[in-house]
């Protein structure tokens, strides 16, 4: 299957990484992802309230290769709740809704060129991203924020890592009759970046291309240390930017505030009768600005879950989304599904081509097909389609 852009934009699920700490494992033979020593809590509720929460920090990539093996405590707290709570209600998670979400917020201005928002530094890094890809500079539509994440997404994409496949999106598929509700919403988390001034954008970006070479080797730290509960490890690979004056207000803005109102979120649903299990990227758990912290500085019982170490009778598969179909009118809502077609229907003819009416997933993205093509993810260009 054929797809046509310089870069891939990537889905809204994206930012619920943390933004740049999911990547890409190298392509041997891996065992698969084990959960027996994962940062996992109990958070109990006001005395006066039967209710608890379990809180798993998860990471938002997997691999086909890397099945996830459940530890029998973590499956039995599972199983007792009620409720999933994840950091993006997954009925934002409709294709449609996560293109028009992007194309409102992620699309430069008509005729804004994206290296008048970019340093000359930052402009070198990317013309060499675009000339080692086949791309062209004039064909950047999307903003830096999302020109990174699309980047980010891209480069999985190329050695087989998927969000669909990333462990929060495997509870979601086995929720089975749970309630399943999000913390944040898709547009609360894209407003959050849409809003970091220039600048801010800017270094997002830079900092990207700088550390693409490295990609494999971060994930496969990030994976190793996110399994064997390594706190420490996890801290120093996300949050060590952190520190230096440059990239404070970043990590600010889409990391900790972020913390903040999700710890209040989840006191809220502590109020109420329940037991509810909470899947939130592991970058929004740890230190002692991470959403645990918070809750026990605001009184609640915290108090990390000892694992049994064995796994579950059998290995459980890795999550796997079916190709996705073209926008339901009554869960999307008419106006929506209408501005996608017309959206997608404008694509096509970019590229000569004929709009199938389908939006299948290319590598793991929302895409429209096209009768040649096969299928053309969305270069976010403005389309007058309102």
């Amino acid at each position: 299957m054929r797809t046509s852009s310089a870069f891939r934009g990537a889905p809204g699920a994206a930012i619920a990484t943390t933004l740049l700490f999911a990547a890409c494992a190298a392509l041997h033979s891996v065992p698969p992802l084990r959960t027996d020593k994962v940062l996992f809590w109990r958070v109990r509720g006001p005395e006066t309230v039967n209710s608890e929460a379990y809180l798993l920090g998860s990471v938002h990539v997997g691999r086909a290769d890397r099945p996830l093996v459940l530890d029998q405590r973590l499956a039995e707290a599972f199983a007792a709740a009620t409720e999933l709570w994840v950091e993006v209600d997954p009925r934002n998670l409709d294709p449609a809704h996560i293109l028009a979400t992007m194309q409102l917020y992620g699309t430069l201005a008509p005729k804004q060129s994206i290296t008048s928002l970019l340093t000359p530094e930052t402009t070198e890094l990317l013309q060499r991203y675009l000339d080692e890809r086949g791309g062209r500079m004039e064909n950047v539509h999307a903003k830096p924020w999302l020109l990174s994440m699309g980047i980010i997404s891209a480069e999985q994409a190329r050695i087989g890592i998927r969000p669909e496949l990333g462990v929060d999106r495997w509870f979601i598929d086995h929720a089975g009759d749970k309630r399943v509700a999000g913390i944040e919403t898709l547009d609360s988390q894209i407003l959050a970046i849409d809003a970091l001034p220039d600048e801010l954008q800017d270094l997002m970006l830079r900092q990207t291309l700088i550390n693409l070479k490295r990609l494999d080797e971060t994930t496969e730290s990030i994976l190793s240390s996110w399994e064997r509960g390594d706190e420490a490890t996890m801290t120093h690979l996300m949050l060590a930017d952190a520190a230096h004056p440059e990239f404070e207000p970043l990590t600010d803005k889409v990391i900790f505030e972020r913390n903040e109102e999700m710890a209040r979120s989840l006191e809220w649903t502590l109020r109420t009768r329940g037991t509810r299990f909470v899947v939130v990227g592991v970058g929004h758990v740890i230190g002692d600005r991470g959403i645990p912290a918070i809750l026990a500085r605001h009184g609640y019982s915290v108090s990390p879950v000892a694992l049994s170490g064995a796994p579950t009778e059998s290995t459980m598969p890795a999550a796997s989304t079916p190709p996705l179909q073209a926008p339901d009118e009554g869960a999307a809502g008419s106006g929506l599904a209408e501005r996608i077609r017309c959206i997608c229907q404008k694509v096509c003819e970019d590229h000569k081509d004929k709009y199938t009416g389908e939006h299948p997933v290319v590598d793991g993205l929302p895409a429209c097909g096209c009768k040649e093509e096969g299928a053309v993810v969305l270069q976010f260009q403005v389309k007058e389609c309102d």
